[in-house]
């Protein structure tokens, strides 16, 4: 059998097996407090006010949560088409998980060991952080969608590397772009990895800066977020600062909502 199609066929398989642990429980549990609840809200009023720019909470601007909307997007198209319901807000996040462990398997077919990345797509599936109930595969947050498009980039950078193709390096932009407008800053956190590995392979440097796509992927990156921060700024003022408080420098520097734990609280956990 050609790798081409026991890439395909693992794949099929893969999503035959998915069907129960990250479809069949979407709506029987009410929603979250906090994080899932608040995203499911805003995604609702986003269908009732019509503005995609702009997250709101109550019909207010939300300044709590100051991620890009892209998340929010998805769930206000799932509440559309499924209609106002848990099963709707969460249906992407399942969407995004079984996107990942299709892309894995891809993935692996391009390096003609497809085995791999069906493998380790059935441990996602059965893992605890993964199908556990927040955050991630079942819940209406932004964390789910963050993995696939993190996961998605680091792995067309690596494909870059391997095929020195120049698609594979404007997909990487492109991924990088979705990510940082699903969870802004926190989309961002594995490319100092990723420059670190650009430094210790030695020659890969000017594969990247002599390519045409690095720039029409960087000045699409800079065009698209800078754009959205500053065009919400525009529209939303004190959104920025808020973005700071939130995102940046404040919340590293001050306890935020009531998190009084030690400086070591998440390596002891």
């Amino acid at each position: 059998m050609s790798n081409r199609k026991q890439t395909l066929i693992l794949s099929g398989i893969l999503v035959l097996l998915s069907i129960v642990p990250l479809f069949c429980y979407l709506g029987s549990y009410s929603l979250c407090l906090w994080d899932e609840s608040r995203l499911a809200a805003s995604a609702y009023e986003m269908t009732q006010t019509g503005n995609p720019l702009v997250v709101s909470f109550n019909y207010q601007p939300d300044h709590w949560s100051v991620k890009p909307p892209l998340a929010i997007w998805c769930q206000a198209i799932s509440i559309k088409v499924f209609g106002v319901n848990e099963f709707a807000v969460r249906f992407p996040s399942s969407i995004a998980v079984l996107a990942t462990c299709v892309m894995l398997i891809l993935f692996f077919g391009k390096l003609q060991r497809p085995f791999v990345g069906f493998y380790a797509s059935l441990i996602m599936i059965v893992s605890k952080g993964i199908i556990y109930f927040w955050h991630t595969c079942h819940s209406a947050d932004y964390e789910a969608l963050l993995v696939f498009f993190t996961t998605a980039y680091c792995l067309a950078f690596y494909l870059f590397y391997i095929f020195k193709k120049k698609r594979y390096l404007l997909f990487f932009f492109i991924l990088l772009t979705l990510a940082a407008m699903t969870k802004g800053v926190q989309a961002l956190f594995p490319l100092p990895f990723i420059v670190l590995f650009v430094v210790f392979k030695r020659g890969f440097l000017s594969n990247i800066f002599t390519t045409r796509s690095f720039y029409y992927g960087l000045s699409l990156f800079l065009l698209v977020i800078g754009g959205y921060y500053f065009g919400r700024e525009v529209i939303d003022s004190g959104y920025l600062k808020e973005v700071y408080n939130g995102e940046l420098g404040g919340r590293y520097a001050q306890t935020n909502e009531g998190h009084q734990q030690g400086f070591w609280y998440y390596l002891n956990y």
